[in-house]
């Protein structure tokens, strides 16, 4: 992820930390939202823990630390039994 600075403008076309980004017509701030697909039970480098755990981790933390992200996790087998 890329680290910004105070006053630099984001890939999100709004300016960098601290709360500011785009915002809809009533002047709130529009969501984040990303999309992630991980193979759940791979083991990661991170403390034995699986991909699926460390993303779920990742979402908890993304939506604590900002409201605006609204991130979805899904599975690669989640995916492969819809279709």
């Amino acid at each position: 992820m890329q680290q910004l600075h105070a006053g630099a403008s984001s890939s999100l076309g709004g300016p960098g930390p601290a709360g500011a980004g785009p915002t809809d017509k009533q002047g709130l701030a529009e969501p984040i939202r990303l999309v992630s697909v991980v193979n759940a039970d791979l083991q990661s480098p991170f403390k034995g823990a699986s991909w699926g755990e460390v993303m779920q981790h990742t979402v908890q933390r993304l939506e604590w630390s900002d409201e605006r992200f609204q991130m979805r996790l899904f599975s690669q087998q989640e995916l492969k039994e819809v279709g």
